[in-house]
């Protein structure tokens, strides 16, 4: 399950503003019919978290390929270079390696 700690601003900055220094959170847990869970809207928000966060990762793909002068082909199509996906995924590790949850912003 997902907590939303990741994508939660209030957690995100006390982390990142205090490095090192511990946080105490409270999880609390509650046994509900699945009729309740239903009119939660919990099955449905945890498939647009993840497809909004395929989005941002793709966003980020996108924005870095345009980052290049490609060489545009007289039949439209675009030329870049053969390692450009390998070179993204490293960038892409780099960030997440500083920010784990750069891409849920």
């Amino acid at each position: 399950f997902s907590t939303g700690f990741a994508s939660n601003d209030t957690i995100l900055n006390a982390v990142n503003n205090n490095p090192g220094i511990p946080i105490s959170i409270t999880i609390a847990i509650s046994i509900e019919p699945l009729a309740n869970i239903a009119n939660m809207g919990l099955i449905t928000r945890g498939v647009e978290d993840r497809i909004l966060t395929a989005k941002n990762i793709a966003l980020d793909l996108y924005n870095y390929l345009k980052s290049f002068d490609f060489n545009v082909l007289p039949d439209g199509a675009v030329a870049v270079p053969a390692n450009i996906f390998d070179r993204w995924i490293k960038r892409f590790e780099m960030r997440c390696s500083r920010d784990p949850n750069f891409f849920l912003r």
